[in-house]
């Protein structure tokens, strides 16, 4: 008589087909368009949007659980299986993978990690260059290292940006693909803002990588060989006990005229619109260390106000005077959806010299 194994019954389960980063957008966009929707007032409003979009996908599901509420998170860890890592992965690999940030290559190529709860953190950085494990003779004591690791401080700040669109833009057919192209830009444009900055540290804002670096004299002439020079002293103060990435981030105007003047050149050169036109920048990826908050907020509202300024914006209070908000728009009276998301993150680097720039290029 032959035996016959039992059956063991298989799970399946859904493959996970889009970039991680696709279903944190996925999250905020099902929250802003439920919002604009009829039955934006039900609790299931949100989930239902989704499923409507793009089915019954367990990893949009893990990014939905109770976003409909008003201090909802997008983000959890209580979904079995992968999509609870997904839920703690997704908005750091979104930041990470921005089409139109040259920051985002700081934090896919450095070091990043999950902010947790705490306030501060300290983290280890070289204060010399390393020289290597010494040979050892058999039956001969091993040399102990001194590692000379010094600790900086990160503190995390928070970053944050509304997005207002009509309701009906929000329901038109073309509006995730709106939505997608209006939130990444507007992200990108405020984290290469923080990352490139020279400036310090204050109380609501995040030191820049700049800060406190002294900038590189230009060379003179403006031709060819000033092109190369600038690369080369650039790579040079960089590169020097560092991980032996480099790469060259400038406007994209600048950016574009430095692949058309050394066409043949490997070291990336990436464009930001916060970059000043007429400066040069060289870093080091892997010698920067990011820690990106993963849940952050995500609200959305069709009855505030807001003040429609994407660089200073003032507090909403009457009067007359020089610091009055204008414009301003009513939400509820211009039926429109504003969509907010604040996250924390702090970032530093692990060598003084891991970036560099130039001022006043003459090319």
């Amino acid at each position: 008589m032959s035996y016959a194994p039992p059956i063991v019954p298989i799970v399946p389960v859904a493959p996970r087909n889009q970039p991680t980063g696709e279903y944190f957008l996925r999250a905020a966009f099902a929250l802003a368009r439920s919002e604009a929707s009829p039955e934006r007032g039900d609790e299931n409003a949100c989930e239902g949007t989704a499923q409507h979009l793009w089915g019954d996908d367990p990893a949009t599901r893990a990014l939905l659980v109770s976003v409909t509420k008003a201090d909802a998170t997008i983000g959890t860890t209580t979904t079995p299986g992968w999509a609870a890592e997904l839920a703690q992965t997704a908005f750091l690999d979104f930041i990470s993978t921005l089409p139109q940030s040259a920051a985002s290559v700081f934090i896919a190529q450095g070091a990043s990690f999950p902010l947790s709860a705490a306030s501060g953190y300290t983290f280890p950085h070289r204060s010399s260059v390393p020289n290597g494990l010494p040979w050892v003779s058999e039956g001969a004591p091993m040399a102990v290292k001194q590692m000379q690791m010094a600790t900086g401080p990160l503190q995390p700040k928070t970053l944050g940006a509304i997005i207002a669109m009509s309701r009906k833009l929000m329901k038109a057919s073309a509006a995730e693909q709106i939505f997608k192209a209006l939130l990444q830009e507007e992200l990108a444009i405020g984290l290469d803002a923080a990352f490139f900055s020279t400036s310090a540290a204050s109380p609501a804002a995040h030191a820049g990588l700049l800060n406190s670096v002294a900038p590189i004299a230009p060379t003179i002439g403006g031709d060819l060989q000033a092109v190369l020079a600038d690369v080369i002293n650039l790579s040079n103060a960089v590169s020097a006990g560092g991980s032996g990435a480099f790469a060259l981030f400038s406007s994209p105007e600048r950016a574009v005229r430095l692949q058309l003047l050394l066409p043949h050149m490997r070291i990336p050169v990436l464009p930001s619109a916060a970059i000043p036109a007429n400066r040069l920048i060289g870093g080091d990826p892997q010698s920067i260390v990011t820690l990106i908050d993963p849940t952050p907020e995500v609200l959305t509202s069709t009855a505030g106000v807001v003040h429609m300024e994407d660089t200073t914006p003032l507090e909403i209070v009457s009067g007359t005077g020089p610091t009055t908000a204008d414009p301003v728009r009513s939400l509820w009276q211009t039926d429109s959806v504003a969509l907010a998301i604040r996250a924390s993150m702090a970032f530093a680097k692990r060598r003084s010299n891991a970036i560099g720039f130039i001022d006043e290029v003459t090319w």
